[in-house]
């Protein structure tokens, strides 16, 4: 994964701001249900799929004794 400004790798397959991706970091809610709130953009599918890929739908569990 590389992260860098839009003007150096043209558009994005995928928009979507920090709040919804720490959302579909921790899993919930997962990667579909922000897309269809409309919380990120797809511009290609293909990259998308390799998002859904890195950040499954399955709820992150840590063990912090919270």
């Amino acid at each position: 994964v590389r992260c860098a400004p839009a003007l150096d790798l043209g558009a994005a397959d995928v928009s979507l701001d920090i709040q919804a991706f720490s959302q579909a970091f921790w899993g919930e809610p997962a990667l579909p249900a922000l897309r269809d709130a409309g919380r990120l953009v797809v511009q290609n599918e293909a990259g998308y799929a390799v998002l859904a890929t890195l950040l499954p739908a399955t709820p992150v569990w840590t063990f912090d004794f919270f």
